[in-house]
């Protein structure tokens, strides 16, 4: 993951044409932390088999490329998702037209709940990994951190779409707490390693200022969901 535009980094790939995983494994963070860091890798690759892949639209268009970056709208904007652009509320493109809603929101509820398993293992690599070999594992840590933000935030964000006119003010609220919480965690894993967000053929994807951006974005719903003056009361 992370390493497909243009040969964009960081990625690691690569590295399993010289080596098979086990090898890998042992070779960049320790014999230590090799079993660990297998387990982790085997928890993304269950996780990754519940990505819902199968329209060429939705891959370019749904909010797993931004993450939390991608804003909340109280009511339907009417704007389309845009191409390595803006995801904007666009359910619908977003599914492919293919998936039905229910099915593509529990997709990546299943996909972000699997890679967090993943993390748990990475941290309990963390405690016990050599002092030459944690800057490689950290690194790992970083990338796989971002990705657990950008598919958990896809989730909330689908799961935001198909609830605002609900009226369920006390799941919209956790899903707005959870969307802070994502964009502070993707804050401080940028601010650790400036090439999350950078992609290489625009320069960017998001930045740290698009990041706070969405902090207050969900501020100023949860504001005027307690306040009754929102949309959604």
């Amino acid at each position: 993951m992370l390493n497909w535009t243009l040969g964009g980094y960081p990625g690691g790939n690569l590295e399993l044409l010289k080596l098979p995983k086990e090898k890998l494994a042992v070779e960049k963070y320790g014999s230590a932390s090799a079993e660990l860091v297998l387990k982790a890798w085997a928890c993304f690759d269950r996780a990754f088999e519940e990505f819902p892949l199968n329209s060429t639209a939705q891959l370019y268009t749904a909010p797993q490329n931004f993450g939390p970056m991608n804003l909340l709208f109280e009511k339907p904007t009417g704007y389309s998702a845009t191409m390595i652009g803006f995801p904007y509320d666009d359910l619908d493109t977003w599914r492919g037209n293919h998936y039905p809603e229910d099915v593509f929101e529990e997709q990546f509820r299943k996909l972000s709940t699997g890679w967090a398993e993943g993390l748990e293992q990475l941290k309990l690599a963390e405690e016990i990994v050599t002092s030459e070999k944690a800057a490689a594992l950290a690194d790992l840590m970083n990338v796989a951190e971002a990705v657990y933000c950008h598919f958990r935030s896809t989730y909330l964000q689908i799961r935001f779409v198909r609830l605002r006119d609900s009226g369920d003010k006390k799941t919209i609220m956790g899903i707005l707490d959870e969307e802070i919480e994502l964009a502070r965690r993707l804050i401080e894993v940028v601010m650790r390693d400036s090439r999350i967000g950078f992609e290489a053929s625009n320069h960017y994807y998001y930045t740290v200022a698009d990041l706070k951006e969405k902090i207050l974005n969900c501020e100023f719903i949860k504001a005027g969901v307690f306040s009754g003056t929102s949309l959604m009361n």
